[in-house]
C-alpha cells in the first residue's frame, strides 16, 4: 500500500473527485461544497500550519506562548481535514427519500450510508484516534503543551512536546494518560519528527482508503494541483530520529526522487538500543498558589536507569 504523487499533479482521490460525472453530483442537493475543493482547502490550511510548526520544531528550548498555539492549530486543522473526508462520503451518497438532515455527519452516515462509513471507519479509525483524542482534549479540556528535548540513542538532540493536564488532586501535572501511553514504567511524549511523520502517514491512509472505498478501480485524468505534493514534500525533509517508544509506532516513509514522491506507512525496522537516552530538558510551567512546578516528567526514569546500569 503506497501513494505516488507527482509534482503539479494531485492524487487519485482528488482526480476522481474533480472529474465527478454528472450522475454523481449529489453534493449540490446537500448544499455541500464541491468535494475536491473542500478537501484541498482543508489541506491548504494544514500546509500553512505545517510551515509554522517547522519554525519551532528544532528550537523548543523556551516557550513564548505562541508555540503552544502553533501546535494546537496544526492538530485542529488535521482533525478538520479528517472531518471533511466524512463529509465527502455524504456528498457522494445518493440523496435519500424522506431525507432528514443531521448536523453530526457520523450519525447521518450511519443512517444513510452505513456501508461506506463502516468500511472507512474499519480501515482508519484506530490510526485516526491519534489525532482525534488530541484535538478533542484541546477543544474541550483545559490542557496545555509542555515542550522538551532529549538526546536519543544516536546522541542526536530530538525536540518534542506533550499535551499536559492536571493528573491528581495535588496539582500534579503531566502527560495526559489517554493520549500519551506509558512505556517501560515511564510517561511519554511526542517528538516533533515522529509526530509529523505519523500525522503524514494518517493523511496518506485516509486518502488511500477513501478513494479505494468510493471509486474502487476507477481512474481519471490528472488534476493539476500541488497542494498535497507540497505537504509530503515538506515532510520528506524530516530525520528519522525519535523518542524511544516511537520506534514501535507506524509513521510515513517518504521517498523522493526527480519524478515523484512515494509515501508508505509502516513501523521502524531495526534493532537498536533506543532506550539509551540522556540530557533531558523540559520547558516547565508553574501552577498552584505557590507558583511551583509540580510535573511528572516523561522518560526521566528511563534516563536514570541508564545512568545506574
Amino acid at each position: 500500500m503506497q501513494l505516488n504523487i507527482k509534482p503539479n499533479q494531485s492524487i487519485k482521490l482528488i482526480n476522481n473527485l474533480y472529474h465527478l460525472p454528472d450522475d454523481k453530483l449529489f453534493y449540490k442537493q446537500y448544499k455541500i461544497r464541491f468535494p475536491s475543493e473542500l478537501i484541498l482547502d482543508k489541506m491548504k490550511k494544514v500546509n500553512l500550519s505545517l510551515d509554522d510548526v517547522f519554525t519551532i520544531k528544532d528550537n523548543s528550548d523556551y516557550d513564548d506562548g505562541k508555540k503552544e498555539k502553533i501546535m494546537f492549530d496544526y492538530i485542529k486543522y488535521l482533525d478538520d481535514l479528517n472531518d471533511s473526508l466524512l463529509l465527502t462520503i455524504k456528498a457522494l451518497t445518493p440523496f435519500p427519500q424522506n431525507h432528514q438532515d443531521d448536523r453530526e455527519v457520523t450519525k447521518w452516515l450511519k443512517k444513510y450510508n452505513s456501508e461506506h462509513y463502516t468500511q472507512f471507519k474499519d480501515a482508519t479509525f484506530s490510526d485516526n484516534e491519534f489525532i482525534r483524542l488530541s484535538s478533542n482534549n484541546i477543544k474541550h479540556d483545559d490542557v496545555r503543551i509542555t515542550f522538551m528535548s532529549l538526546n536519543n540513542f544516536n546522541n542526536k538532540k530530538v525536540y518534542g512536546f506533550y499535551i499536559c493536564d492536571i493528573i491528581d488532586e495535588n496539582e500534579l501535572s503531566g502527560p495526559k494518560p489517554e493520549i500519551h501511553k506509558p512505556y517501560k514504567n515511564t510517561t511519554t511524549a511526542y517528538s516533533f519528527n515522529h509526530f509529523l511523520l505519523r500525522s503524514a502517514g494518517i493523511v496518506f491512509l485516509n486518502f488511500y482508503w477513501l478513494n479505494k472505498i468510493i471509486f474502487q478501480k476507477i481512474k481519471n485524468k490528472p488534476y493539476g494541483d500541488n497542494t498535497i505534493y507540497y505537504f509530503f514534500n515538506k515532510l520528506s525533509e524530516i530525520e528519522h530520529e525519535f523518542f524511544p517508544d516511537e520506534y514501535k509506532t507506524k509513521y510515513a516513509k517518504i521517498i523522493k526522487n526527480e519524478k515523484n514522491i512515494t509515501v508508505m506507512y509502516e513501523k521502524f525496522i531495526g534493532n537498536h538500543p533506543v532506550d539509551n537516552i540522556g540530557n533531558i530538558n523540559w520547558t516547565l510551567k508553574f501552577n498552584g498558589r505557590d507558583n511551583k512546578s509540580n510535573e511528572k516528567l516523561p522518560y526521566l526514569s528511563l534516563a536514570y536507569s541508564n545512568k545506574t546500569e
